[in-house]
């Protein structure tokens, strides 16, 4: 189930930083795998793609879930004999929060500290423009600030 935190008000005061002006710092890509895979398979992704987070899609490309460095930690800390040779469906979040490309950062920042996410998909319409990360939130603004 995806379901999109975006604020129910725009804002368009002048400066607001929005989602799509963070991911333009890098080139957005989204690393996916499908629930079948194991654990061990998508453990390998994520250390090969340098990301913290990949999005889980059925076979038709519909987004059913997020698996992440958390969901790792939280299978090594219920059964960490069988961990990797689990599929990631049934260790994966299934409820994934995404955000979108005009969306204000600090609304995203806020919802990413209230719900303890440290990543977030970025989606327009039906399609995902990428993962936004507290990473990239930090360098972001650590960019902008004036020396």
């Amino acid at each position: 189930m995806v379901y999109n935190a975006s604020p129910t008000r725009a804002r368009e005061a002048k400066g607001n930083v929005k989602v799509k002006d963070v991911l333009a710092m890098r080139e957005p890509r989204v690393v996916a795998t499908t629930p079948e895979k194991t654990v061990r398979d998508v453990v390998d992704l994520l250390t090969r793609e340098e990301v913290g987070a990949v999005m889980v899609r059925d076979w038709e490309g519909v987004i059913v879930g997020i698996f992440s460095e958390r969901d790792v930690v939280r299978g090594l800390a219920s059964d960490r004999e069988k961990l990797l040779s689990m599929e990631v469906g049934e260790v994966m979040t299934t409820t994934v929060v995404s955000c979108g490309l005009e969306d204000d950062i600090n609304d995203v920042i806020r919802m990413m500290a209230e719900r303890r996410f440290r990543h977030v998909p970025v989606i327009d319409g039906r399609k995902i423009e990428g993962i936004i990360s507290l990473r990239d939130l930090i360098e972001h603004r650590v960019l902008q600030v004036p020396d």
